[in-house]
């Protein structure tokens, strides 16, 4: 894709890909633990047709000590989930999975419009919210959103990432697209 923008990079790979495939997104800055393929499909196999979007965790890899102050009540500031040791149902308008590792039923996205582009990562633009976008029209449909603990990543977190004043922009740019 030669426009910069999150959102239009993963819907450029959702136009390439047929309606009965799915599409796996893991950030740039994750790496996915032994075994996260193998659980990923074992997810889909089990999921019936209803389930259009499957995630998974999202631990931490600080190449840092974190600061003392970091607490789990602000870990999601970092793109961190756990939702539990079961495999589960989620109402996205409560909690969702995140796009560090998430995947879709390719057909399904593209009903639902795909990733607005008015949201996401773009150039040196922090912005977020296109994948709760796409769980949430998918919801509005009635499907489901899965979460699938054995599918998870280790998201690699660099020192600079655990200053205060990263914390707050990454804050802000979230509660300005949630505006």
């Amino acid at each position: 894709e030669h426009r910069p923008g999150l959102s239009r990079a993963r819907n450029r790979a959702l136009a390439a890909a047929a309606d009965d495939e799915v599409l796996a997104f893991v950030d740039d800055d994750a790496v996915v633990a032994e075994g996260w393929w193998n659980a990923l499909q074992r997810g889909w196999e089990e999921a019936s047709p209803e389930v259009a979007c499957v995630g998974g965790p999202i631990r931490a890899r600080f190449q840092a000590t974190p600061p003392p102050w970091f607490s789990d009540g602000i870990a999601p500031a970092l793109t961190l989930l756990d939702r539990g040791p079961d495999v589960r149902d989620l109402d996205p308008s409560v909690e969702a999975v995140y796009g560090a590792n998430i995947s879709f039923r390719a057909g399904t996205l593209r009903r639902v419009g795909g990733f607005d582009p008015a949201f996401g990562h773009a150039g040196a633009r922090a912005y977020f919210g296109e994948e709760n976008q796409a769980q949430l029209a998918l919801a509005r449909l009635g499907h489901r959103i899965r979460y699938v603990p054995d599918a998870a990543v280790w998201h690699v977190i660099p020192p600079e990432r655990m200053r205060r004043g990263s914390f707050v922009r990454r804050r802000f740019a979230f509660g300005v697209s949630l505006g």
